[in-house]
């Protein structure tokens, strides 16, 4: 299974009057056609899952809130993007 993921530094969205930190962290998964992302995407983030998906066309979006503890919440985009999508974009990168 080729399944690579990349985390960003967090960012700090921002505190409030009660001082609550927020955090910002975007995940990138991608991987080939029927390796499973979008199933555990959508198992973390739903606590759903089906046998049966179609596969993701270009790219596919998710947000997962989470209260670390009472002063903190932070965010998780987690982007489930196709390999097939990902492949065929490296041909209009500028290098």
């Amino acid at each position: 299974m080729a399944l690579r993921t990349s985390v960003s530094h967090p960012t700090s969205i921002g505190a409030s009057e009660n001082s609550r930190k927020e955090f910002l962290f975007k995940i990138l998964v991608i991987g080939d056609v029927g390796t499973g992302k979008s199933s555990i995407i959508r198992r973390y983030v739903h606590n759903l899952f089906n046998q049966h998906y179609k596969a993701t066309i270009g790219v596919d979006f998710a947000l997962k809130i989470l209260l670390w503890d009472v002063d903190t919440l932070i965010r998780l985009q987690i982007w489930d993007i196709s390999a097939v999508f990902w492949a065929g974009e490296r041909e209009f990168r500028k290098d």
